[in-house]
């Protein structure tokens, strides 16, 4: 919904499973991401005396990082991710009052085993450190929500035909 704008950044990512280990070792493997963003919008009206503002819902900043296992039909992986905080709504009136949400981190755990060509188990953890949500107006400093998520567990079967 702005006139104009721009998005444009730096991406880095790793993946690699160590398929030069031995055996079942070879299983092991990381992924690593980081992605840099400079964006920016221009709603074509004046807000407060500005017409640019960060693009809503863009973090400057994000980064991911796992560690998996993967062979014989079962796979795990332990990861985390984390972003930078980002703009959600601007206030007409007052930029003290632009809404942003914090950035934050997250721990996940998911894992599964495929039994036969039909049949799949599967367990997943979410949220596992129990990251909370933040959302505040213009700064840090002046909240406006905190909510904690806590984690999620759930698992399953799967059945493909």
């Amino acid at each position: 919904n702005a006139q104009d704008g721009y998005a444009y950044g730096l991406e880095l990512n790793w993946n690699q499973q160590f398929e030069s280990l031995p055996d079942w070792m070879s299983g092991f493997g990381v992924a690593a991401n980081y992605t840099y963003t400079e964006a920016e919008m221009d709603l074509g009206r004046t807000y407060a005396g500005r017409s640019e503002f960060p693009l809503a819902g863009q973090s400057k900043n994000t980064y991911n990082f796992a560690m998996f296992y993967e062979k014989y039909g079962f796979n795990a992986r332990l990861s985390y991710t984390d972003r930078s905080d980002y703009l959600i709504d601007v206030v007409a009136d007052d930029a003290d009052l632009d809404l942003y949400w914090a950035g934050r981190g997250q721990l996940d755990f998911t894992s599964s085993y495929n039994v036969n060509d039909n049949w799949n188990v599967f367990v997943e953890a979410k949220n596992l450190t129990n990251s909370a949500g933040k959302r505040y107006q213009g700064s840090p400093g002046r909240p406006f929500e905190y909510e904690k998520f806590g984690y999620t567990l759930f698992g399953g079967v799967k059945f493909n035909y």
